[in-house]
């Protein structure tokens, strides 16, 4: 037991003599002592040769000719840019021309009706009953014949003054001109029982809302 631990202890020694890094059981010196390398140690070359440095302020030939042609193909995008922008004006403005000439079309309904049920039914159909583009006589020939009716026939349209007698006014509020609508001569002459507006020869006639006619219908094409 006495040996061992003197064996240790000598070891002890020896290994407290060699410099850390150093692997040797012989005498620490420069001929036994065997640094081990270092795993994390940056190896670290030699600096390179110096690039070459321009005159202050001068720019590259190549990057001005680069700026030229980028300035170039920005001045085209926006020249294009513009035609279309000038293109799409063009398009909007004929577009709202073309709703002006025609903000409506109109269909005929032949099914005789009282004035309210040819409401009703024209709103079930996704329009109104007509109080547009039927202001004057030949307006409203002009859509009668044109959406296959017939000038002999009786319509409803959309003009009525139950709200207050006498005050003649389209669905939409408007008030009727009395001077250009085109009553039939002597009328409206029905007074408090005849209130709602239809056609007789073109021309318009106050008739009892309760009465049955056929009328015509509006749907709008395109606001204006």
């Amino acid at each position: 037991m006495l040996q061992v631990v003197a064996i240790f202890c000598c070891l002890s020694s020896v290994f407290a003599a060699l410099e850390p890094g150093c692997y040797s059981f012989g005498p620490v010196n420069a001929v036994n002592c065997k640094k081990l390398p270092n795993p994390y140690e940056t190896l670290v070359g030699p600096p390179g040769p110096r690039g070459a440095t321009g005159k202050t302020g001068e720019v590259p030939p190549q990057f001005v000719a680069r700026m030229d042609a980028f300035e170039h193909s920005l001045n085209q995008i926006e020249g294009l840019a513009r035609e279309q922008a000038a293109k799409l004006t063009a398009q909007r403005t004929a577009s709202k021309q073309s709703c002006w000439e025609k903000l409506y079309t109109y269909r005929i309904v032949t099914k005789t009706q009282t004035f309210d049920q040819a409401k009703s039914n024209c709103k079930q159909l996704g329009g109104e009953l007509a109080h547009h583009g039927i202001f004057n006589v030949i307006e409203r020939s002009d859509v009668i014949l044109s959406n296959g009716g017939r000038i002999n026939i009786s319509y409803w349209f959309g003009i009525t003054d139950a709200a207050s007698e006498g005050e003649w006014k389209y669905l939409d509020g408007r008030s009727v001109d009395m001077g250009t609508i085109g009553f039939n001569r002597g009328e409206p002459n029905g007074r408090q029982y005849e209130n709602c507006g239809v056609t007789h020869y073109q021309y318009m006639n106050d008739a009892p809302c309760t009465h049955r006619y056929q009328s015509i219908c509006e749907f709008k094409v395109c606001s204006s």
